[in-house]
């Protein structure tokens, strides 16, 4: 947790409001909870990308909403996150590209 609370420290600028998070590949949630928490965004503002739909009712429990499909091409989200992802898709640079796209400006990626 403190590995990753440097990191964001490193991307995200002083008074910088984070009002959305897009997590590809989230999980139980674990990691998107302690993000989320560490931006002061609150779950029904965090976005998770999982394809497992047990995953998926694990992350709704947890207040986060779910999708299971590719990146909403009519959103866009202040972070956006891939964390342990990129190793498991057909089209890493793809998924990076479109990820990349869906940053609102000044807006930040962690991978």
């Amino acid at each position: 947790e403190k590995q990753l609370e440097a990191v964001l420290r490193s991307v995200v600028k002083p008074n910088q409001a984070t009002k959305s998070i897009l997590d590809i590949g989230s999980g139980t949630g674990t990691e998107t909870a302690k993000l989320a928490t560490l931006l002061g965004v609150a779950p029904e503002r965090v976005l998770c990308l999982e394809s497992s739909k047990p995953l998926q009712k694990k992350l709704q429990s947890r207040g986060f909403t779910t999708a299971d499909g590719s990146i909403p091409s009519d959103s866009s989200f202040s972070f956006v996150s891939l964390l342990n992802v990129l190793d498991r898709t057909d089209d890493p640079h793809g998924l990076l590209r479109s990820a990349i796209g869906a940053v609102d400006a000044g807006g930040g990626t962690i991978l």
